[in-house]
């Protein structure tokens, strides 16, 4: 999808529900986002109460007053939720988070709480640390299940 397009598109939808301020960070893996969210080129920087997260800002420090996660489907939300933040996803055919996320931006200002413990303990067989992965121990726990 076109990130621009994604962004603009999401927050008319979160703006429909809520005037809260709107963080865009870029996707941590995102090599291209500087491209499109700085310069001549970025048609996101002048939308209603919304600002462009510095790209050496550490996440935490943008969560810090957050109300709210927003995330098209990628695992870069993981965290937030695990921390405790209200999750939203606009693809939650694909999210890997679609159960303790909500997909209905109507819910923005009055989340559900969801029950994380067994979507916790799913997540936690899908992120292996390196070492885990060379001494073995990932491939030993996942050839259980082939």
């Amino acid at each position: 999808i076109n990130i621009q397009d994604w962004i603009i598109e999401t927050v008319r939808k979160i703006r429909v529900h809520t005037d809260r301020l709107i963080v865009i960070r870029a996707h941590p893996g995102d090599k291209r986002a500087k491209e499109y969210l700085t310069g001549k080129n970025c048609r996101v920087n002048n939308l209603h109460n919304t600002i462009i997260s510095p790209f050496d800002t550490p996440l935490e420090q943008d969560l810090h007053k957050a109300w709210a996660v927003v995330n098209h489907n990628s695992s870069s939300i993981v965290g937030p939720i695990i921390q405790g933040f209200h999750a939203f996803v606009t693809d939650p055919i694909k999210s890997q988070c679609k159960e303790v996320a909500h997909n209905d931006f109507s819910r923005i200002e009055n989340p559900i709480e969801f029950d994380r413990q067994a979507w916790l303990e799913r997540i936690s067989m899908f992120h292996w640390s390196f070492e885990e992965l060379r001494s073995g121990e990932a491939w030993r726990h996942m050839r259980k299940y082939i």
